[in-house]
């Protein structure tokens, strides 16, 4: 039965992108989040679906003259991050040693995607569809796990079969829920505002879709929140507790009422349900002293350490996926940690596999994102007459500013930096500013044309 819901779906998906650039785009992201083919029992890759969903939305856009345009500032430091990353590859790939080529071959998709994926996203409404659509695809796993978590009175999937693709392993699986918990937060967010129906697609604009979202979408919140704990990674926690400090700064509910009524929902929650057994001496055991240190703690300083060896060999680094491949060679520890190790951090990772100016770069592009969305809340606040389009501005740019930050903290602790969200949430981020132009050359023109009369 599992499998015949989720091919029905997957079969939606696929007939609706023949009729829109927009809902290939949608099916492209779900495929890449959702993964319908790790979910269903049987093996379904045969039918190769990520492929007809990426041809489906990549082809029709070229056809129909949609294509990457670099008019903004962060596209144009996608372009470059993508140029440099082609070069490191020609220049100093692993290719003696082990050539990684599909590294590249994603790489290129992806920000092929996010290319087109800008240029579709072109309203406030499919801004937000897009964000629901991979705001739900994890959370549906990642609720489901933390709810049944809870129902076992503080079971936990640490160790256990999670997923795969994107959010591989238990650390991968808290990384990515951490991440996408805040675009659920924005949906539910976007529910309580004025003109929350403009918002939802014309087949569920109704008042019990608003309804569900705002009883539902708390649950599932609580049930990401508990598999992040369950899954005992402890940069992901760390990152989703600082992203939900700031996103209740950014939303003005950091008051001492609010605060209040959070910590004692949440000692209530975990007195009534429980922590997993062992968590807090997975916790603890990050904060001893260095020879006590358990062995994923202790090992990252040398995994860290051996990327900066790398790069001070290969200025444009070691190439795409090639500081595994290249471990053996500069580990000094004769195989303690193992071999063709990976180097348990995005910034590291690029910073060996990309080079000094890749990591400049994608250093570059979290500031330069940063900026330009606190430019939005900025512009908001000083209007004197506020619209409901500026409702869902101020609720977006503190989504992205959220979720940029969970992701550069938590990937701080694993290599994700050729994760598609990263990604997608600087792409995002491209739209939303070219969005909030429009609206503003719209406001001016408005208020002009009534000072005219």
């Amino acid at each position: 039965m599992r499998d015949i819901v989720v091919l029905l779906i997957s079969l939606v998906f696929i007939l609706a992108a023949m009729t829109s650039r927009f809902a290939g785009a949608i099916g492209y992201w779900w495929f890449g989040i959702f993964r319908p083919q790790d979910w269903v029992w049987g093996n379904i890759n045969t039918l190769k679906l990520p492929l007809i969903a990426i041809v489906l939305f990549i082809i029709p856009c070229l056809l129909q003259g949609i294509w990457p345009r670099f008019k903004d500032t962060i596209s144009k430091m996608l372009l470059v991050y993508l140029i440099l990353t082609l070069l490191t590859q020609v220049v100093s790939s692993c290719s003696p040693i082990g050539f990684r080529t599909e590294y590249l071959q994603q790489f290129c998709i992806l920000l092929f995607a996010i290319f087109l994926t800008i240029r579709v996203v072109d309203t406030e409404q499919r801004f937000c569809w897009l964000i629901a659509l991979v705001g739900f695809s994890l959370a549906f796993h990642a609720a489901k796990a933390g709810l049944l978590g809870m129902l076992g009175m503080g079971g936990t999937y640490y160790g256990a079969a999670t997923m795969t693709g994107l959010f591989q392993g238990s650390n991968g699986f808290a990384f990515g829920s951490a991440v996408l918990l805040f675009f659920n937060i924005f949906v539910i967010r976007m529910a309580y505002t004025t003109n929350a129906l403009t918002y939802l697609p014309s087949l569920v604009r109704k008042e019990i879709t608003l309804k569900m979202i705002k009883w539902v979408g708390p649950i599932v919140c609580l049930g990401i929140i508990y598999n992040v704990i369950t899954l005992f990674s402890r940069g992901s926690a760390l990152a989703m507790f600082i992203g939900l400090v700031i996103w209740l700064s950014l939303s003005k509910l950091l008051k001492f009422k609010y605060v209040f009524i959070f910590v004692i929902a949440g000692v209530l929650a975990f007195s009534i349900i429980g922590l997993p057994e062992g968590y807090e001496d997975r916790i603890s055991s990050a904060f001893v002293d260095e020879e006590e240190l358990d062995g994923s703690a202790a090992s990252r300083p040398h995994f860290w350490g051996i990327a900066m060896d790398m790069v001070a060999d290969n200025p444009l680094g070691v190439g795409p996926g090639c500081y595994n491949t290249y471990y053996n060679i500069y580990d000094g520890s004769f195989g303690k940690y193992g071999y063709y190790r990976t180097v348990h951090s995005a910034h590291f990772e690029v910073l060996s596999e990309i080079g000094y100016l890749g990591l400049l770069c994608w250093l570059l592009l979290y500031i330069v994102s940063i900026i330009k969305l606190f430019k939005i809340r900025k512009a908001i606040k000083s209007f004197k007459e506020k619209t409901d389009r500026d409702e869902f501005f101020m609720n977006a740019a503190n989504l992205l500013i959220v979720s940029i930050i969970v992701f550069f903290i938590g990937s701080s602790f694993y290599a994700q930096s050729y994760n598609d969200i990263i990604w997608l949430l600087w792409g995002m981020t491209a739209a939303l500013v070219t969005l909030f132009e429009k609206h503003t050359s719209a406001v001016e023109l408005s208020r002009k044309e009534s000072n005219d009369y």
